[in-house]
């Protein structure tokens, strides 16, 4: 009985169980189905929110059950339920059926198993929806290349690995509670528009291995806590406003591969502990972008650490115009690694390591505009290097011949030094004055050893063809050296076989002649700088055979003969120089052919004849230089010549009268040519140059008096206006009132200023001085106020601004910085300048004894009336350098000190001195 009973109990909670089961079962269906269906809602409303994509009109609405799992783009789990969605970035230049196009619906939201969102370089706009940061099992979130726009949330799914949201327009700040995200690996905000600091929070990602917050505007210091992120792989936090130093505590990120943080506002040394850092491969300093477009603000302090030069797995090191000092080290590792050293525009001394010629795989060295001396290695072998260029220091020496030297095979970098090489290096041939490779098909060797102290002679160019590809185009700079060589024999073995040649001897002693066989082989050649050498002889009369040049300079050599008529192939040349030759004949007129022509100069020859009507009606022609030649005939007509702004043609035997309407042509242009009309008020536009013409009597009558006057006035010479007489009477009479009135207003204010003794004590005095306990360059200038930074500013005024500076501690200077570009007229430039020379102002009662006026440039006039050139001035400067004079004020332009010396801007005095002229001439 009572075992009846047990297995009736037993029987029933064993059927209460399958029943309980089987309702749990029909439960957990139930919401499987409901959340299939919510997730195929969702699909479909993302669908609707981009009807022109053509992946998703694959969707259809029309299919039942989990037919969602099948659509394009879509991934779900072994329960039908969604987890990826991703639509890949669509090709370049693809149509809008290619793109996501709109904004990202909040319907994503609903999608509550889902994983990973993955969107990038689609056409995304407007804000991330807040319900996509709601998804707790979210992991990858890829919006990267839309445009996007609004703050970063609050709070983040706590799962999420990889949030890549790049080259957005996102703002607001970076969220310290992402350091929530404990399995956080990649953070990718770059290219946004991010403001305030790097939050030190991120030091606790510890699975952190790709950070990259680099292209925003973020402020502040970087956090010495990253040094915690002991994972990190990849650190970029190029193009900020980051201030303060490389924290010495990233030296602990020991599996770091990549460190770029270039162009922000650093400053210190360079940590000497990024030495411990023994997988770092490339390490960015600075310079990442063009140097003509960026804005480069990093300045460090000392060199570069032997411990970095020394990492065993260093490809890229990379640190142009930083303002390192000292000397390079010598140790450089195991250097088997070593492909790219920029170290440009530097203040670096000393001599190049031989170390770094047994870099065997160095593909990249610039070490230019640096102070080094000594000579080049001879194992430093430029021959299997694509970009060498050591221009602008003062080394001495020959280029090393390398005869027997065999290139290393180029080593397959990691994928992340291998993206850094190739960007950098088509950034670096991206400068070069001339395009060889428009379809990307070729590769560009480039080596530059001009403004050295470099002399040999020269056999040949110094590149190994077998390590480049066949397309490859060669770049060779030697110029302000002193080589030597014949000019066939150091070209014709490689040209032959290039697609492009830039060649540049520019001021050597390269002698030969430009030969037949030169044209014929040498067809490639690009740009051929010759001027300054010892060539002689003929032009090759198949010249045009070099039909691809876009620039020929074989100025200043010891050239004869005749022009060839063959230059009519040079249908590419922009730039045509053969000045300061011993050039004859006329000039032909198949020049006036050379469509893209813009710069035309043929001075100081020996040329004949007529100047060819048609080379002034070349569209591009900006500027033509003909003078100091025998030339004869009219001047052409000029009116058709709108890009013309520089034209010469002075010092020949040219006659007739004048062209009209040409803006650019003055009195010095013409001068020279006894039988051409005079310079007067009727030919040329110059207000400053017709103002001195009313001196000169025109004595030739109006062509055309055909026209009578109405009003029935008479007039001299048929004319219905006044006599020459009455025009001179009210000429006369207008000045007289002029000067009358200005020197009334200069009498007043005079008066004025002598009233004021107080004011007029307080004047500062400008003293230039040799010695102030710290050197005085130009670059110790820059550090000092931080790159002129506005935090140093402590006044400005119409002519620019005025910064502290701490050369050395406890010397603290101010620097007049003046703001150039603000003047209107060089003119009023000019005046600073002589107020900076005399330390006076441009009214000064204490010009009266130096001029006939109490103004600066009567004082100039007086100069150049007594024979003293203006620019001498600086004579002045130089004189108050080597005196006792007390130490106040340093005073500069933009381009400033130099040497304890203030050196001034040459041009701007050289305007000044143009300008002053033409007041004497009018005035006397």
């Amino acid at each position: 009985m009572v075992a009846a009973r047990r297995s009736t109990a037993s029987t029933a909670v064993l059927l209460l169980l399958v029943l309980l089961a089987a309702a749990v079962s029909v439960s957990s269906s139930s919401e499987l189905h409901r959340g299939q269906e919510q997730d195929r809602s969702a699909l479909l409303q993302l669908k609707n929110a981009f009807p022109s994509l053509e992946l998703l009109r694959r969707w259809s609405p029309d299919s039942g059950g989990a037919d969602h799992c099948t659509w394009p783009g879509v991934t779900c789990d072994a329960r039908s339920r969604v987890v990826a969605l991703e639509v890949p970035s669509p090709p370049r230049h693809s149509g809008p059926s290619r793109k996501l196009a709109g904004e990202l619906p909040a319907a994503v939201g609903l999608l509550n198993e889902l994983k990973e969102v993955s969107f990038p370089f689609h056409g995304l706009r407007g804000e991330i929806p807040g319900e996509i940061w709601g998804l707790e099992k979210l992991e990858v979130v890829n919006l990267a290349g839309n445009s996007l726009r609004g703050a970063l949330p609050a709070v983040f799914p706590p799962r999420l690995r990889v949030l890549t949201l790049a080259s957005n327009l996102l703002n607001g700040e970076i969220p310290s509670s992402l350091s929530t995200c404990k399995d956080l690996e990649r953070l990718d905000l770059s290219g946004n528009r991010l403001t305030g600091s790097v939050p030190g929070a991120l030091g606790g990602l510890l699975n952190l291995k790709w950070l990259d917050l680099s292209g925003n505007l973020l402020a502040g210091s970087i956090p010495s806590g990253l040094g915690n992120c002991a994972q990190l792989l990849s650190l970029r936090l190029f193009s900020n406003l980051l201030n303060g130093s490389v924290p010495a505590e990233i030296g602990r990120l020991t599996k770091l591969r990549v460190l770029d943080v270039s162009s922000n506002r650093l400053r210190g040394p360079i940590p000497e502990e990024l030495g411990n850092c023994s997988d770092l491969s490339t390490l960015v300093l600075s310079g990442q972008f063009n140097s003509i477009e960026s804005h480069e603000l990093n300045l460090f302090e000392g060199g570069i650490p032997g411990s970095v030069t020394a990492l065993p797995r260093l490809r890229v090191l990379w640190a142009p115009r930083a303002g390192l000092q000292g000397t390079l080290p010598n140790n450089w590792g195991r250097c088997r690694s070593l492909e790219m050293v920029n170290l440009g525009e530097n203040l670096l001394s000393g001599v190049i390591p031989q170390q770094l010629g047994q870099c065997r795989n160095l593909k990249f060295l610039n070490l230019s505009s640096n102070s080094l001396s000594g000579s080049l290695d001879k194992d430093l072998c430029p021959h299997c290097m694509a970009v060498f260029d050591v221009s602008g220091n003062e080394l001495s020496g020959s280029i090393p011949a390398c005869v027997n030297k065999v290139c290393e095979p180029q080593l397959m970098l990691d994928e992340m030094a291998s993206r850094y090489s190739s960007v950098l290096m088509s950034k670096t041939l991206a400068e070069l004055p001339l395009s060889f490779c428009d379809s990307g098909e070729c590769s560009v060797v480039y080596h530059s050893f001009a403004k050295n102290n470099l002399e040999g002679h020269l056999t040949s160019l110094p590149f190994s063809a077998g390590r480049f590809r066949n397309k490859t185009s060669y770049v060779f700079v030697v110029d302000h050296n002193k080589f030597s060589g014949s000019l066939d024999a150091i070209l014709l073995e490689k040209c032959s076989g290039l697609k492009g040649l830039i060649v540049s001897f520019r001021d050597n002693k390269i002698s030969g002649q430009l030969t037949a066989e030169f044209s014929t082989k040498c067809s490639a050649i690009r740009s051929l700088d010759l001027a300054g050498n010892q060539i002689s002889g003929v032009i090759p009369a198949n010249v045009g055979l070099l039909g691809a040049l876009v620039k020929m300079d074989l100025s200043r050599n010891l050239l004869e003969g005749e022009i060839p008529a063959s230059f009519k192939d040079f249908k590419s040349l922009r730039f045509l120089s053969l000045a300061g030759n011993n050039l004859s004949g006329r000039i032909p007129s198949c020049l006036g052919h050379l469509s893209s022509l813009k710069v035309l100069d043929l001075s100081s020859n020996s040329l004949a004849g007529k100047i060819p009507s048609n080379i002034v009606t070349l569209r591009d022609l900006s500027v033509l230089l003909l003078n100091n030649n025998r030339l004869s005939g009219n001047i052409p007509d000029l009116a058709s010549s709108p890009l013309l702004s520089i034209f010469n043609v002075s010092f020949n035997d040219l006659s007739g009268p004048l062209p009209s309407k040409f803006h650019s042509l003055t009195c010095d242009s013409i001068s020279g040519n006894p039988s051409l009309q005079p310079c007067g008020l009727s030919a040329l536009s110059d207000p400053l140059v017709n103002v001195r013409a009313l001196s000169e009597t025109d004595t030739n009558p109006p062509a055309d008096n055909t026209a009578p006057d109405d009003s029935g006035g008479g007039g001299g010479g048929g004319g219905g206006g006044f006599s020459k007489i009455e025009i001179a009477s009210i000429t006369s009479a207008s000045a007289i009132v002029a000067v009358l009135l200005a020197l009334i207003i200069l009498y007043i204010y005079t008066r004025k200023c002598a009233s004021r003794p107080s004011r007029r004590s307080l004047r500062r005095e400008v003293t230039i001085f040799v010695d102030i306990g710290a050197p005085l360059t130009y670059e110790t200038v820059l550090r000092a106020s931080g790159s002129f930074n506005a935090s140093n500013c402590i006044g400005s005024g119409g002519f620019g601004a005025t910064y502290k500076a701490e050369v050395a501690p406890g010397k603290l200077v101010a620097i007049k910085r003046l703001a150039i570009g603000r003047f209107q007229d060089v003119y009023s430039y000019g005046v600073v300048l002589l107020e900076l020379i005399s330390d006076k102002k441009a009214l000064d009662p204490s010009f009266s004894p130096y001029g006939n006026g109490f103004n600066i440039v009567a004082w100039a006039c007086m100069l150049l009336q007594k024979g003293r050139a203006l620019c001498r001035l600086s004579a002045v400067l130089v004189s108050a350098t080597t005196s006792n004079v007390p130490n106040k004020l340093v005073a500069s332009n933009s381009n400033a000190i130099s040497e304890g010396t203030l050196k001034l801007d040459i041009h701007g005095i050289q305007i000044l001195v143009d300008y002053a002229a033409l007041d004497c001439c009018m005035e006397h």
